[in-house]
């Protein structure tokens, strides 16, 4: 394990706790508008579904990197079809 992904986990926890606490901490969180408690709901999986898309579809290179294209890019894909189909 490398120090930079300590840094990283940091950063992470930075960014998706307040999304993930606002219920905890904000009183009277079910008043908030109907859009904005969709949108709440919908910060983890996303989060998420960005985390595996890059895994899976960014290879090092020696140039840096390059676009991963096999059967794991083209699930990925299949899948941001769907979900994106079923809205």
């Amino acid at each position: 394990m490398s120090v930079e992904l300590v840094g990283l986990a940091v950063l992470m926890l930075a960014v998706t706790y307040p999304a993930r606490a606002i219920p905890l901490l904000a009183p009277h969180f079910e008043r908030l508008p109907p859009p904005v408690l969709a949108y709440l709901r919908l910060v983890g999986p996303a989060v998420l579904g960005a985390i595996a898309a890059v895994e899976v579809l960014v290879q090092p290179s020696a140039d840096g990197v390059a676009l991963a294209v096999g059967w794991e890019a083209a699930a990925v894909l299949a899948c941001a079809a769907i979900g994106a189909r079923r809205g």
